[in-house]
């Protein structure tokens, strides 16, 4: 279903708008940026190294996004994911880089944006091949649009982001035995219902509240994320990349860890569960901080001796299909960092750093400079620095 934007949407989010301020410009939708050789402010960060944390992001700027602002996965075949818009946008906001955060805004609601207000996921020789939106996506780039508003006063950006906020609600969210939990995309209502953990970032959730008529919707999503999240964890040492909800409504009491269709079915801590520690390690919210935490003796013995594993079975063991990536050492730092073991962390960051500036990959580039912003600056809202 398809959900359409009403004055009531409209109305809270100019409302919103005038406590931040007079508009600074009437922005259209240029599509220049900084070539890809050029630094991006830095940004300011209160804790671990200024240096490393602001060219992280600048890495992956420059070489992944286009002056077009579109973002590019030069070792998947060129193409192009709302995930990647997504995250440079919000790395150009963290990094106070107003152009490229235009550029990346512009090219996604030119080529990416459907009547929904939601993202179609997939791009690639110039036109969209996949329109499914994927919600991890849409909520970042909702949390990056209400940001810039913010941090550059467009009033454009902040209805966009209402606009989004709404649609996620609406075809990405539903009601669970639990709670209200964030569903996959709007192809995921099921039954069965897909849900993927490492989707949900309460804190973001939270910040998108106020956006919408009713910002009880997103409490209770943020609310319903958690409780899932617990179950998860109680049941397991470290989350699955994906969960099947079944039922009427979807129970979330026994998730069962599968794939999602087309894809052979796992119930591996992979390339989607890393993020999931990341998100929450660096939130403001000591519960979420401490569902990270859970993570940390698992996840440090996985990076002793310089690894850095993805793929782990459930139980934290290194099965037949784990593989070594930065991504693991990022995610083992924000559980260490939710831990209270700082020092660690940084050095699982700045091996993370050092390991992909080795062998760069798109992913792994965008998560070790989102998870150095997460966690060492409140650039991007969180409390990671506190």
């Amino acid at each position: 279903m398809l959900v359409v934007v009403g004055a009531a949407v409209l109305l809270v989010a100019a409302a919103l708008f005038v406590a931040f301020g007079p508009a600074a410009s009437n922005r259209g939708r240029a599509t220049s940026a900084p070539s890809r050789n050029a630094a991006a402010p830095a940004a300011v960060v209160t804790a671990g190294s200024t240096g490393q944390v602001s060219s992280a992001a600048r890495y992956f700027l420059d070489r992944y996004e286009l002056p077009s602002g579109r973002v590019v996965r030069w070792d998947q075949g060129g193409d192009t994911v709302s995930e990647g818009e997504a995250y440079a946008m919000l790395l150009s906001v963290a990094s106070n880089d107003r152009q490229r955060f235009n550029a990346a805004w512009s090219w996604t609601s030119a080529h990416l944006l459907l009547p929904s207000g939601l993202l179609a996921w997939h791009w690639a020789k110039g036109q969209v091949i996949g329109t499914e939106p994927a919600a991890d996506a849409d909520v970042d780039a909702a949390y990056a649009l209400e940001l810039g508003a913010r941090r550059f006063g467009e009033r454009s950006d902040l209805l966009a982001a209402a606009t989004m906020a709404s649609a996620i609600v609406t075809n990405e969210s539903i009601a669970t035995a639990s709670g209200r939990v964030l569903v996959a995309g709007p192809w995921a209502f099921g039954p069965p219902a897909y849900v993927n953990p490492s989707y949900a970032s309460p804190a973001e959730l939270a910040a998108l509240g106020p956006l919408v008529t009713d910002p009880q919707d997103f409490t209770a999503l943020a609310q319903g994320s958690r409780a899932l999240v617990g179950q998860l964890l109680a049941a397991a040492t470290l989350p699955p990349d994906w969960v099947q909800l079944s039922g009427t409504p979807p129970a979330a009491t026994e998730p069962v860890a599968v794939a999602p269709p087309g894809q052979e079915a796992n119930d591996e801590y992979g390339f989607d569960a890393v993020r999931l520690p990341i998100r929450w390690g660096a939130s403001c919210d000591a519960s979420d901080r401490h569902a990270a935490a859970m993570l940390w003796p698992s996840l440090s013995r996985n990076t002793r001796g310089g690894r850095a594993t993805v793929d782990l079975t459930l139980t934290g063991t290194r099965g037949p299909g784990a593989q070594e990536s930065p991504v693991g050492l990022v995610a083992a730092a924000a559980a260490g960092w939710a831990a209270g073991h700082r020092g660690d962390a940084l050095q699982l960051l700045a091996r993370a750093q050092a390991a992909n500036r080795s062998h760069p990959t798109y992913f792994a580039s965008a998560w070790v400079a989102l998870g150095r912003m997460f966690l060492e600056t409140h650039q991007l809202g969180t409390c990671g620095a506190a």
